[in-house]
């Protein structure tokens, strides 16, 4: 199994944090977010992705799987 990013373990962690319905919006690399997504999604979790000016951002409200 492949090393997770400096980067993607802390994005995790804050999502992690973050409380039940709370709205996050993560910024990176296309590489991170998407492999962010992909976590997430298995998590059941709603994501959104959109590329503005070369910059990726993910936006996801925490809920319950």
């Amino acid at each position: 199994m492949r090393e997770l990013s400096r980067k993607l373990q802390d994005y995790l962690e804050e999502f992690f944090r973050a409380k039940e319905g709370e709205e996050i919006e993560f910024e990176g690399e296309e590489k991170v977010i998407r492999d962010l997504s992909l976590i997430l999604r298995a998590l059941s979790q709603e994501v959104g992705i959109e590329e503005k000016n070369g910059r990726y951002f993910l936006h996801v409200r925490k809920k319950r799987p």
